[in-house]
């Protein structure tokens, strides 16, 4: 729209509109276009269309001029039918040269025929509609872009993915007018009616299925949908829904209207769908108040499992090879392509490519961890693109992954050979199809690929000639001068555990948190008098403000250091030169040396450096090699990025045996979660670094699967490790698919051995029950369900959620209690005050009972809800007898007992910080003097202000926690819930050993596994066991959520509990802003509290939802749809409760805060 000046224009028989800048006086059909077109939402499969190519035509023209030659381009262009239009030839061309009705430019005509051709050969088998890919990039909803915006983020990525394709005039700017025109983008003046109109008009947005938007490759067997909504006008609710589900246009399931509230997990019903199909789906909503509006389209795609072709292709390998390219050639009919998917998965790891190109190439370390013998992936990709000729050539590089036969222990054989199982399948125009599978018996394998050795510990060695060599090849086909394996030299086997869609798991490399060097810093040696024992480089160059393109020239001899100023899981990515047949070495590191005495090779338990001050630190990887070797290819620019392997690591090292010239250098970020979820910001810089380093270790972890660390020859999948950040890790990435995929393996664990192991290994590491870290198949769920509001998943786990309660009793070491450990009992693990071990476990046992009572009435099962009722009290009776005593006062026996395997978990004490924070958490009182004692021994021992002096708390400051894995998710949460509040805060502040600030001041970038990793004055931790790059310490991003920003519900968030936790300290560095954000199931919670004299509180709540709000009592300035109930008791505390509906509200302190 152009933009002028403000006009009225007198509508007849209509009081003056206020428009947006136009002439539309002097244009009746501008006018109309304008008023009922232009900015409002469309779906129609055909407009779209429509709008898209008259678009085209528009650039360098003014929308009036396209306005009035529409109808002649609907005539002109077959009334839009694209598929007459995709076919349209030379003649069609010349006849649309000489219609005078339209703009007769050959490059736009050109143009709109092939961009017709893209998105019929392209993006409507991959997207099911033009109308789901064009709305796919805001989600499903309308933004805002105020008049004279020309681009933004969406615009941007849709232009880019269509140049990607190959069409014509897609520039940003070009898609962003056409987002504007057909209501993507609403661009209407602030003060146009249209504007009014359409924000206050009910959206659905963010439709997804199974919790993922648009997934591709999720298992057939449950299917449930959800959506949001967002609207400009408060108290929003949903009163019905119609859900209508198609497959190849044809309606298959129809929910009917539906009356509920609910949008989240709406289950598809009994509905049989079939294996490798495409689905789309829409919603339509009706408003309480009468409104109805329905959703964009969209799609999924269901997983290749259970299809008969599919089931029968079997694993295919290269014998005594485990590093094989193996390699199909194939002719594709005469016939157009329609529709075009590659299924595939492996043991170990895999890259394919399709005529030389890379398909899924923004995936990394296909197909993931997997779940050892029980469970691997199958992954989907959409190849339409890729099958432009009729000969082709699809390759298969092969790593040996997560089955790493040089790992220290040998780790995840569930196959003494690596191989690939795979089914291309394509469609064709004239219905028929053909299937090509790892069953062939023409494929044939490269020995001599690029990647000459492998593995998630050793790395990778790469010989870029060979992939100069490899690439030639399967462009061309010819197989000329190469060594080819075939027949006998090729091996066909299968896989004894289940292949299964699981689409929230696959490993991405995510641009939005990749890094470009901090700094660069060259040496050749170490100085000769150096202060530090450890000894120190002598630098040749640093270099702080290196611009990429700008070589950096690194000499034979010299050490590259280059800060990448964030430690994260990753794999580099260089554009470099050097002599052709010359190599360079990567290796990686999370630190480097501090110049402390040194111990070059690893030595378990030593604290030492391992070179000279400034070199990589590389203790803290035990035995893995973790390094790349590259060779190159040409003495050209060549780019490498790792293929076969992934580091954890902030630092790389680069050496080489030549001269080398470095234009560009960058970690990929890696993940299996890359949407966050959730916002946190203060007026105090340390908590929001350390909040940053909560968002890198939850990234860096959850790849493929929920591990410990991804630096070391470890990266397992500890179990309690996830229970305990699971609810912190569901704020603050969208991680609800991800991890109820892991809940899944949690399961089929528990089917197997009637537990979930403390490591769900590939191969047995660890695999015995553990307290605490066994406990994550239940604790998961619940918080799956916290998140959600759906009791889908509860109802999917019960029975092995029971199964796994009957073990618990079925081995308890007496009546009530909790089985025996053996060796490997983690507690409290890396406390820095221990508690007994059968303490802890007792605690945790109760935990789970309770929570399997809170979930039999949730899935209304009135008898195990009675069950678990007395079984809780029970085991809290047995409890008090076992471990508390009275004689002299109160005193709870945390110091009896098994200490924590390899003492990992602090000397046992009596009143332990992390006994008395369960206690108080389960309500494992015998009354309320009881209760209340409990309190005060809690707070006594965190305020530290008179320690008993044989204590190991003596050592320590005031304010400070002790505690371990097990007690640090529940430390802020209980001081809160229990009137401390302001003692919660001076904990999250304090800057001393053991504390979350102390890392971030001593440089952290991520969460450490120990509280002490390194210590300025002591140096280095335990090398034995020493991760940089952890989370279960971050779990603290909890309590910032659900108190300090005061987000919290108990059903998903379609009834939010908004708590603050208003931080009363009057010093320097207390907490006097917080702004909040998470964004539900429902849609985002906004959060924003200042506190100088009086308190400033700001919230907006997504429609349909409603809130109740708790702030420090006293008087406030209300929105009159706000209602104040009055004084209530609420965490331990009078506090003032509001209620309200969806929409955003500001309510004010009206007189100063004194006490609270």
């Amino acid at each position: 729209m152009e933009v002028q000046r403000m006009d009225k224009v007198q509508s007849e028989n209509q009081f003056p509109k206020i428009r947006c800048a136009g002439k539309y006086a002097e244009d009746p059909l501008y006018l109309k276009y304008h008023d009922e077109e232009w900015g409002r939402p469309l779906h129609d499969e055909k407009m779209l269309y429509e709008m898209f190519v008259i678009e085209l035509f528009q650039a360098g023209l003014s929308w009036r001029t396209l306005l009035h030659k529409r109808k002649n381009f609907e005539a002109a262009y077959d009334g839009f039918d694209l598929e007459k239009v995709a076919e349209y030839g030379e003649e069609k061309i010349e006849a649309l040269m000489q219609d005078e009705g339209i703009i007769r430019s050959l490059p736009k005509i050109r143009g709109s025929i092939i961009n017709s051709r893209i998105i019929r050969d392209e993006i409507l088998p991959e997207y099911g509609s033009w109308d789901a890919y064009v709305w796919s990039f805001t989600g499903g909803r309308t933004v805002y872009e105020p008049l004279g915006t020309v681009t933004n983020q969406y615009s941007d990525a849709m232009s880019e993915d269509l140049k990607r394709r190959g069409a014509k005039y897609a520039g940003s700017v070009s898609i962003f007018s056409y987002f504007q025109a057909v209501g993507v983008i609403n661009s209407h003046s602030k003060e146009c009616f249209c504007y009014k109109e359409l924000e206050e008009q009910p959206q659905l947005y963010h439709l997804t299925v199974n919790f993922m938007q648009t997934p591709m490759g999720v298992e057939k067997d449950r299917i449930c949908f959800s959506w949001k909504m967002c609207a400009g006008k408060k108290c929003v609710e949903q009163e019905a829904y119609q859900i209508s589900l198609k497959c190849a246009g044809e309606e298959i399931w129809n929910s009917g209207k539906v009356i509920s509230t609910r949008s989240v997990g709406i289950a598809s019903g009994e509905i049989s769908l079939k294996a490798g199909t495409r689905y789309t789906w829409q919603v339509t909503v009706w408003m309480k108040d009468g409104a109805c509006v329905t959703s964009a389209e969209t799609c999924f795609e269901t997983a290749i499992s259970g299809d008969a072709a599919w089931e029968k292709a079997p694993f295919l390998g290269a014998k005594d090879i485990t590093l094989p390219v193996l390699v199909l050639t194939k002719e594709l009919k005469k016939e157009r392509v329609v529709r075009a998917r590659l299924y595939a998965t492996a043991i170990g790891t895999y890259q394919v490519f399709l005529g030389g190109r890379e398909v899924g190439s923004e995936y990394h370390m296909k197909p993931g961890y997997g779940d050892g013998a029980r469970s691997i992936s199958s992954q989907t990709f959409p190849v339409e693109q890729f099958l432009k000729d009729g000969r082709f050539t699809i390759a298969f590089l092969i790593g040996t992954g997560w089955h790493d036969k040089d790992g220290a222990d040998k780790m995840a054989e569930t196959a003494n050979q690596t191989g690939i199982k795979m089914l291309l399948r394509i469609e064709y125009a004239d219905g028929t199809r053909q299937d090509i599978t790892s069953g062939e018996q023409d494929w044939v394998a490269v020995p001599d690929g690029p990647v000459e050795k492998s593995g998630i510990y050793y790395g990778e060695d790469y010989h870029q000639g060979k992939y100069i060599s490899l690439k030639n090849m399967l462009q061309t086909g010819s197989m000329e001068d190469r060594t080819i394996l075939s027949g006998d030299s090729l091996i066909q086997f299968e896989y004894v555990g289940k292949i299964k869609g699981e689409p929230a798991g696959n490993g991405r490399i995510n641009p939005e948190y990749s890094h470009t060097p901090k700094s660069l810093t060259a040496y050749s040696g170490y100085r000769k008098k150096s202060e530090y024992p450890g000894g120190e480089i002598a630098e040749d160059f640093y270099l702080d403000n290196w611009e990429e393109n700008h070589p950096v020239h690194l000499k034979k001899g010299q050490t590259l250091i280059a800060d990448m100023g964030q430690n994260m899981t990753a794999i580099p990515y260089l554009v470099w030169k050097g002599k052709k047949g010359g190599s360079a070495r990567l290796r990686f590191g999370e630190m480097l040396n501090d110049g402390s005495r040194v111990t070059e090779q690893f030595v378990s338990g030593t604290r030492d450096a391992s070179g000279p001050r400034g070199t990589l630190y590389t203790h803290s990887l035990r035995n893995a090699r973790s390094a790349v070797n590259y060779q190159f290819g040409s003495s050209a620019k060549e780019c490498y990025q790792t293929h076969t392997s992934f580091f954890g690591y902030r630092y790389i090292e680069v050496t080489a045996d030549c001269d080398i010239e470095i234009y560009e250098l960058k970690s990929l970020a890696l993940s299996s979660i890359y949407r966050q979820n959730g916002k946190i910001e203060t007026n105090h810089p340390g908590i929001n670094r350390l909040f940053q380093n909560i968002l890198y270790g939850q990234m860096s972890n959850f790849f493929t699967m929920i591990t410990d660390c991804p630096q070391r020859d470890e990266r397992k999948a500890w179990t309690g490790d996830a229970q305990v950040f699971a609810d912190s890790a569901l704020y603050n990435f969208d991680a609800q698919a991800f991890m109820r995929e892991y809940e899944e393996k949690l399961g089929a664990a528990t089917r197997q051995y009637g537990y979930a192991p403390a490591v769900l290994s590939l191969w047995d590491f660890f695999s015995n029950w553990a307290s605490g870290w066994s406990d994550a198949l239940i604790i998961i769920c619940y918080r799956l369900y916290e998140h959600s509001g759906d009791t889908a998943v509860i109802r999917k786990h019960w029975e092995e959620m029971n199964r796994y309660m009957e073990y618990l009793k079925q081995h308890e070491r007496a009546g009530h209690q909790a089985p025996n450990q053996d060796t490997t009992g983690y507690g409290d693990w890396l406390a820095f005050q221990g508690t007994g071990y059968e303490l802890m476990a007792d605690l945790m046992y109760a935990y789970v009972t309770k929570l399997m009572k809170k979930m039999a009435d949730l899935i209304g099962e009135k008898e195990k809800s009675l069950y678990y009722e007395k079984r809780f009290e029970q085991i809290k009776e047995t409890y008090l007898r076992s471990h508390v005593e009275k004689k002299d006062g109160l005193v709870v026996r945390s110091d009896r007992g098994t200490p924590v395997m390899q003492n990992k978990g602090g000397v046992n004490e009596k009143n332990s910080q992390t006994a008395l924070l369960w206690m108080l958490k389960l309500g494992i009182t015998d009354g309320e003097e009881m209760t209340q004692e409990l309190k005060k021994l809690l707070v006594e021992n965190v305020r530290n202000d008179h320690p008993d002096k044989e204590s190991v708390r003596a050592g320590y400051t005031k304010n400070s926690l002790a505690v371990g894995f097990l007690g640090v998710p529940v430390i802020l949460p209980v001081l809160t819930e229990i009137g401390e509040g302001t003692l919660a805060y001076r904990v999250l502040l304090n800057e001393s050993c053991p504390s979350w600030l102390f890392e971030v001041n001593a440089g952290a970038t991520t969460i450490w596994e120990r509280w002490d990793s390194y210590h300025p004055e002591k140096g280095f931790g335990d090398s034995e066991m020493n991760s940089y790059n952890h989370f279960s310490y971050g779990a603290v991003a909890e309590w910032m959520y659900r108190y300090m920003a005061g987000i919290s519900s108990e059903d998903g968030f379609k009834h939010i509990i908004l708590q603050p936790c208003i931080d009363m300290e009057e010093t320097e560095n207390a907490i006097r802003m917080v702004r909040g954000e998470y964004d539900s199931v429902y849609g985002p919670v906004r959060v924003l509290w200042k506190r100088e004299k009086m308190l400033e509180y700001h919230v907006e709540i997504p429609a349909n939802t409603s809130a109740v709000l708790y702030l420090p009592d006293g008087e406030y300035d209300v929105d009159e749809m706000v209602k104040d109930c009055g004084k209530v008791w609420h965490q331990s505390a009078y506090k003032r409760k509001f209620t309200f509906g969806s929409g955003e509200y500001t309510i004010n302190e009206k007189t100063r805060i004194e006490i609270y």
